[in-house]
């Protein structure tokens, strides 16, 4: 894993740093493991729907195709 070295400061009310604070608690992380994984997921998920949203852009012009698994395991060998 990587040597975190970078500080990010984020304001919070006491209510809401209460209530994530609880929740990273549930867990089992702590307050900074919980924001990271939750920001980094929150990325993940953006840049999932970036790919669906580009292959149904190729699938629309026609550039996607689609075969089978027997096809698939054929090709590859794998009967």
């Amino acid at each position: 894993m990587a040597v975190r070295s970078k500080v990010l400061n984020v304001r919070t009310t006491e209510d809401e740093y209460n209530e994530i604070k609880n929740f990273a608690a549930f867990q089992g992380l702590s307050v900074t493991d919980f924001v990271i994984e939750s920001v980094l997921e929150r990325i993940e998920d953006w840049n999932d729907v970036q790919a669906v949203r580009e292959y149904e852009k190729e699938k629309a012009e026609g550039h996607v195709g689609s075969i089978s698994w027997g096809q698939v395991q054929a090709e590859l060998d794998l009967s």
